[in-house]
């Protein structure tokens, strides 16, 4: 029998896309417009209100994060919370939202 046990302090409403990199585990938070970072040696949690739904993160060599959304695509910088938006496919259609996306 498995051991599982949740882990870090925020409960997602609708968590997905968790992704390892170099020991930490991020993953967003869709309809809570949020992109989580969970930091196992000391138990915390990151936390980026983007103010729209979010379907995927993924780091970036600069360090910055891209993310995709009802907005397009965006990069955020996790060290000052800073956004850039890069691109939206369908200006129009707020209805519509990116919803996977790895490297």
């Amino acid at each position: 029998m498995s051991n599982l046990r949740p882990v870090g302090q925020r409960a997602s409403g609708w968590g997905e896309g968790p992704l390892w990199h170099e020991g930490i585990l991020y993953h967003v938070d869709t309809r809570g417009g949020a992109i989580v970072a969970f930091h196992p040696d000391d138990g915390s949690d990151q936390v980026w209100q983007v103010g729209e739904q979010v379907g995927f993160v993924v780091p970036c060599r600069s360090g910055r994060l891209l993310f995709g959304g009802q907005n397009g695509l965006s990069f955020l910088d996790p060290r000052t919370g800073n956004r850039e938006a890069i691109a939206d496919p369908e200006p129009d259609r707020k209805d519509h939202r990116f919803n996977d996306g790895k490297t």
